[in-house]
């Protein structure tokens, strides 16, 4: 009997591999194949990526590809997640300590610099290809959104708890008008166009939010603060 008969489940070469290095190298290779499908989104857009495109930039053979993901559809949603959840846990390393009014703004600041980051997937764009009803049909998704639109809602729940937002303002409904402001790609026309920097666009955007929501006596120190600042 050969060595690998002796050790044998029939999975040849591949069984003699240990069970967690396995499944290292699968987690390794969809996270290459995940970064892949970030960067190709980012560059050419959902429309216009292909399998092939995929398997090239990812660095295996299109078979393989078809191990991991059954399409292209799966890869660009698990994509989306993958950015999503990153978002989350920027949200839950901040410190606790910190007002959540600032930490709010943290919040707003790293999802729109993110958008005009090299690499980093724009959500906005992907919700408006084909891929858009898959998206937010997908149990993943619709995961991951909630438990972002969550940890988001606490945070604006305790800054009205701090009296720093009006109380009666409504949660849910200010976290999708944020959402929905963020992933305007009017925003990262202007850029494109010149008619105003990342950074700035970031300071405005945040103000106006932010002050929408405070009372007012607050919005007044965020008015000042602001000019201070300059």
């Amino acid at each position: 009997m050969t060595h690998i008969q002796q050790h044998g489940d029939g999975g040849g070469i591949g069984s003699l591999v240990p069970p967690r290095r396995r499944e290292q190298r699968r987690q390794n290779r969809e996270t290459a194949i995940l970064q892949a499908a970030q960067a190709l989104m980012e560059a050419q857009g959902y429309d216009a990526m292909t399998m092939d495109d995929l398997a090239a930039r990812a660095g295996i053979s299109k078979p393989t590809l078809y191990q991991h993901f059954p399409s292209k559809e799966e890869i660009a949603v698990r994509a989306v997640v993958q950015v999503i959840r990153g978002g989350r846990e920027f949200i839950e390393s901040l410190d606790s300590a910190l007002p959540a009014i600032v930490r709010l703004e943290k919040i707003l600041r790293r999802m729109l610099e993110a958008k005009f980051t090299p690499g980093h997937l724009p959500i906005g764009p992907a919700t408006r290809t084909a891929l858009a009803p898959m998206l937010r049909a997908h149990p993943l998704y619709q995961a991951e959104f909630e438990a972002m639109a969550a940890a988001v809602s606490e945070v604006v729940e305790q800054a009205k708890r701090a009296g720093d937002f009006r109380p009666a303002l409504p949660t849910r409904p200010a976290v999708q008008m944020m959402f929905s402001v963020l992933r305007d790609s009017d925003f990262e026309e202007m850029v494109r166009a010149g008619a105003i920097t990342p950074s700035a666009l970031a300071e405005s955007v945040v103000t106006i939010l932010l002050t929408g929501m405070c009372h007012k006596t607050q919005s007044k120190k965020m008015v000042d603060d602001r000019k201070n600042d300059v």
